[in-house]
């Protein structure tokens, strides 16, 4: 192994998630948890956006890089945060968002 490959690679640790498909399938639910209402439409993209980052980081997470993973799963919390702060406001500050 050359010695740039190694610098790479000697901080990973790849790891398997032992219930990664019932993390999946509970993603996929989040994914299709859609809002119904016409005011919030918005709130599905988000919803979407959300539970990619989570599907994203489970995926770095096995592959051991556990601090991108650790970011998605930031984002993707960040990005519900926001969808709730959106769904919650009065129509004036959605508009000014």
């Amino acid at each position: 192994m050359d010695f740039g490959k190694y610098k790479e690679t000697r901080h990973l640790k790849p790891l398997q998630i032992p219930n990664k498909e019932q993390l999946l399938l509970d993603v996929s639910n989040i994914e299709d948890s859609f809002t119904g209402r016409s005011d919030a439409s918005i709130a599905n993209t988000f919803i979407f956006e959300a539970s990619h980052l989570i599907v994203n980081a489970l995926a770095l997470f096995e592959l051991g890089y556990f601090d991108c993973a650790f970011y998605s799963l930031r984002q993707s919390l960040e990005a519900a945060m926001t969808m709730m702060y959106l769904y919650d406001s009065e129509e004036d500050v959605r508009k000014k968002s």
